[in-house]
């Protein structure tokens, strides 16, 4: 267990194109549980206090629904990722209906959390290894004189699906395993030795300061748009490239699962079986 406490924060306000609708409430486990119920209890035992879910509007009631009727001892939280939740001076494009991006749902988060987090997606599952060391990271970091985060990275050979290929963003680092560089890559279908981010961040408070002008940067380039999103692998790389922040690579991560597609449910549920 860590001595500090942190928040755990689910994005949850995906829409889920390619799988056919919120993966985020796919009840996938052998009782019904939902992937964000397994990293729930990780969190918890990894020392989180909390848990934030920024979620869509339309789904408050079914999570919940879903959380009143499950055991995590977490308190949890709610934030609506909303397209006009912006920067001033700023306006939702007309005709846009895609959300902005995972960035822009962490920033959602920003009036409701206090202290260090760890951001994760609802619609994966990490293991308690990557929540643990995510955990050991936020309670050992020293004051520094840049903002320190860490990637929880995992080995791309254990994140492709057979039924098509993914997008990952790949973690290229140094000698001391600090992040140099993210590659985002689309239709990944080969095996490699690369380690990639599945979205599994360990940050301190600030980082939602160094990311609240950068959205701004971001609308002005991107906004009118009608597909753009900002992602987080793009928004820690431009903070890194800029030598705002430092991010830690820590390979801890092993046995992610996840549904890219809806053929991918099978293999899930089958190995989730075994996690108990």
């Amino acid at each position: 267990m860590t001595t500090n406490r942190w928040t755990l924060l689910v994005l949850a306000a995906g829409r889920g194109s390619r799988f056919g609708g919120p993966k985020q409430l796919e009840p996938l486990g052998p009782r019904g549980e939902l992937l964000s119920d397994y990293v729930l209890r990780d969190a918890e035992r990894s020392g989180a206090s909390d848990a934030v879910f920024a979620i869509a509007p339309e789904h408050e009631t079914d999570f919940r629904r879903h959380h009143v009727s499950t055991a995590t001892a977490l308190p949890i939280k709610y934030v609506h990722q909303r397209l006009d939740d912006l920067p001033a001076g700023f306006a939702v494009p007309a005709g846009r209906s895609k959300p902005w991006g995972t960035t822009h749902a962490v920033l959602s988060a920003r009036d409701v959390i206090t202290g260090p987090f760890v951001i994760v997606n609802a619609d994966d599952f990490y293991g308690l290894e990557a929540l643990a060391a995510a955990g050991r990271f936020l309670s050992a970091s020293p004051p520094a004189r840049l903002p320190v985060l860490a990637a929880i990275a995992y080995p791309l050979t254990e994140t492709l699906s057979p039924n098509g290929p993914v997008s990952r963003a790949i973690l290229q680092h140094d000698a001391t395993d600090h992040l140099v560089t993210i590659e985002e890559r689309h239709d990944v279908r080969t095996p490699s030795d690369d380690w990639v981010s599945m979205n599994c961040w360990a940050c301190p408070r600030e980082i939602m300061q160094l990311f609240e002008p950068l959205f701004a940067e971001f609308l002005r380039k991107h906004g009118g748009e009608p597909g753009s999103e900002w992602a987080l692998p793009e928004a820690i790389g431009s903070i890194v490239e800029r030598g705002l922040a430092r991010v830690r690579v820590i390979r801890a991560g092993h046995g992610w699962l996840g549904v890219t597609y809806a053929s991918d449910r099978d293999f899930v549920r089958e190995r989730l079986k075994a996690v108990g």
